[in-house]
C-alpha cells in the first residue's frame, strides 16, 4: 500500500512544469493556492515562478471570548471557509484597532495609565518597533497608516476619546512620541492628498500635518470643509458612516434610512470633489455604481478592491460587504440569514443581503456578523498576494 502511494506521488511530481504553471494560473482561491504549494517540492517550485495573484479581504473574527487564544479565526468570503491564523506571541489577547495592506494589523492592550499599541504582520510575525514614548497611549478607537508601516515616512494617526494623535514610525528622535490635538471623537478618519480627514456625522473636517525639525508630525487644529448638503435621511440615531481613500479620491459610505417611503436602511456612496474657489468649495457627488470593484467596510478597515472578471469567486462586483456592531434599524432578519459556520468558541458567523427596495437605485450590500455577548469585533484584513 505504501509503495502504491509513493508511486502515485511520483506521478504527480513528474507533471510537466508548463502544465503545472497553467493549472496554478487558473486557481483564483488563495486557500487553494496554498494547498497547491503543499503537494510536493516540485509544485512549490512552480508556484515560486508564478506572478502572485491579488487577494480579496478576509474577515477576522474576534471577541472577548477568545482573548487568550493563540490564533485568530479568519473567514475567506472568496472560498467560504474559516481558517485559524496563528498569532505572534506579542499580539495574543489584544484588541484590533487598525490594519494595512499585506497582512499588517494594529492591536492594543490595557496597561496602567492607558494602552500599549503594537503593529505586527499576522502572517510573517514581523513587528514594527515603536519607541518607548510611543508604546503608551490613551484608549485608541481606531488607528490608520499613511503608507506601509515598514516605511520610515509612515505616519500613524489614532482617534482617541477626545483628541487626535499622530506619530511617525522609525523616527530616531529622542522625542519620538504621540503628539495630540484636541478635536471631536470622529466617526472615522482617513489620509488623503497629504491631509488627514475626520468625519463626524455629516461634517467633514480637515487637518494639516506639519513636520518638526526633528522629523516628527504635528497635526493642526481641525478646519471644517463646507460642502453641499447630503440627501436628507430619516432619524438621527441609526446611521453609520465610513470614509476612505481610493486612488486619488476620498469616498464616504453612509448607511441610513434614506426616505420615509422606503422604510429601510441601505448604503449610499459619495465622492468628494472640489467644485470652485468659493464657498462651498467642495461637494459630495453620489456614486451610483462601483463598476468592477467591491467595497469592504468595517470599523477599523475600509478598502475598495478591484474584482477581475475571472477571479470573483464568492464575492461580487458592485457590492458592499460590511459588518455592523449593533445590527441597527431594520436589521432584525437574523433568522432569515445564512449561518455560514460555527466557530471553535461556539459563535456563529452569519451572512445576509440587505433588502432591495422597488424603484430605488442602490448598490447592493452584504452584511456579516457573529453572535456573541459583546456582538462584533470583526475587521477586514487584506493578506499578502499569493
Amino acid at each position: 500500500m505504501a509503495a502504491k502511494m509513493r508511486a502515485a506521488g511520483d506521478v504527480w511530481s513528474k507533471l510537466p512544469d508548463e502544465i503545472l504553471g497553467e493549472v496554478y494560473g487558473r486557481i483564483a482561491s488563495p486557500l487553494h493556492r496554498v494547498r497547491f504549494a503543499a503537494v510536493c517540492r516540485s509544485w512549490r517550485v512552480v508556484k515560486s515562478w508564478q506572478q502572485p495573484a491579488p487577494t480579496f479581504p478576509w474577515l477576522i473574527l474576534s471577541s472577548r471570548d477568545d482573548d487568550d487564544d493563540t490564533a485568530k479565526r479568519v473567514f475567506c468570503p472568496a472560498d467560504g471557509e474559516l481558517l485559524r491564523v496563528s498569532l505572534p506571541p506579542e499580539a495574543i489577547g489584544k484588541r484590533l484597532v487598525g490594519f494595512h495592506d499585506g497582512g499588517w494589523i494594529a492591536v492594543t492592550s490595557a496597561i496602567a495609565g492607558g494602552e500599549s499599541p503594537l503593529i505586527v504582520n499576522i502572517f510573517s510575525g514581523v513587528e514594527v518597533p515603536l519607541s518607548a514614548k510611543q508604546s503608551t497611549t490613551p484608549w485608541i478607537k481606531k488607528l490608520i497608516f499613511s503608507e506601509a508601516p515598514t516605511s520610515n515616512h509612515c505616519v500613524l494617526a489614532a482617534i482617541l476619546a477626545d483628541r487626535l494623535a499622530v506619530c511617525r514610525v522609525g523616527s530616531q528622535s529622542h522625542n519620538n512620541q504621540w503628539i495630540s490635538q484636541w478635536c471631536y471623537s470622529y466617526d472615522d478618519i482617513a489620509f488623503g492628498h497629504g491631509k488627514l480627514y475626520g468625519l463626524l456625522r455629516n461634517y467633514l473636517f480637515m487637518h494639516d500635518i506639519h513636520m518638526t525639525n526633528e522629523g516628527n508630525p504635528v497635526v493642526s487644529t481641525p478646519h471644517i470643509l463646507r460642502t453641499n448638503p447630503l440627501p436628507k435621511f430619516e432619524g438621527t440615531g441609526f446611521h453609520i458612516s465610513y470614509i476612505l481613500k481610493h486612488g486619488n479620491k476620498l469616498l464616504m459610505a453612509k448607511r441610513a434610512w434614506w426616505s420615509q417611503e422606503n422604510k429601510g436602511f441601505f448604503f449610499k456612496v459619495f465622492e468628494l470633489a472640489k467644485t470652485s474657489n468659493t464657498r462651498p468649495a467642495y461637494g459630495w457627488t453620489e456614486v451610483t455604481t462601483l463598476d468592477d470593484h467591491a467595497l469592504f467596510l468595517s470599523a477599523n478597515c475600509s478598502r475598495m478592491v478591484c474584482l477581475p472578471a475571472d477571479r470573483r469567486d464568492g464575492v461580487e462586483s458592485n457590492h458592499i460587504y460590511y459588518n455592523n456592531i449593533k445590527l441597527i434599524g431594520d436589521d432584525k432578519s437574523i433568522y432569515n440569514d445564512v449561518d455560514l459556520t460555527k466557530c471553535d468558541n461556539g459563535q456563529h458567523l452569519y451572512c445576509g443581503k440587505d433588502r432591495k427596495f422597488n424603484g430605488v437605485a442602490m448598490i447592493m450590500s452584504v452584511r456579516y456578523y457573529v453572535t456573541s455577548s459583546d456582538h462584533n469585533n470583526l475587521m477586514w484584513l487584506l493578506p499578502p498576494d499569493l
